[in-house]
């Protein structure tokens, strides 16, 4: 697992797949969530803001 930022509020994310696909992330605080789109767009990550759903959609693959 990789951690984001050794930050003591925030989860680990998943390995990647194997193969292509989305996946759907819905982080329990805006603390969070603010600090995967940060890493998503420093890192250059297909992702898409969902603020409807309240989750960020990332591209796999």
């Amino acid at each position: 697992m990789t951690q984001v930022n050794g930050c003591g509020r925030c989860q680990t994310l998943p390995e990647p797949p194997d193969g292509p696909g989305r996946l759907f992330l819905w982080p329990p605080l805006g603390h969070s969530l603010g600090k995967l789109v940060a890493h998503l767009r420093e890192a250059g990550g297909s992702y898409q803001l969902r603020t409807d759903a309240h989750c960020v959609v990332v591209g796999m693959g």
